[in-house]
């Protein structure tokens, strides 16, 4: 029986191993999905602002053309 209850506890220690392994992995790959997201957002953001900032220099310069 207390073979039984010492091969049990160390089963239960791997489980309890391998799940804290597993958090750690999940934990990590959130915050490098975080670090991506924000990342990529930040350049969408700056090709938004490039395409804006042409637009209103072309509408500028189509303005400038007919009161030329």
């Amino acid at each position: 029986m207390l073979i039984t209850l010492k091969l049990l506890e160390g089963k239960l220690d791997e489980i309890n191993f391998s799940q804290d392994l597993m958090r750690e992995d999940f934990s990590q790959r959130l915050e490098d999905l975080d670090e991506t997201t924000i990342a990529r957002l930040g350049m969408h953001q700056r090709i938004i602002n490039n395409l804006q900032n042409r637009m209103h220099i072309r509408r500028a310069d189509k303005v400038i053309l007919i009161y030329q």
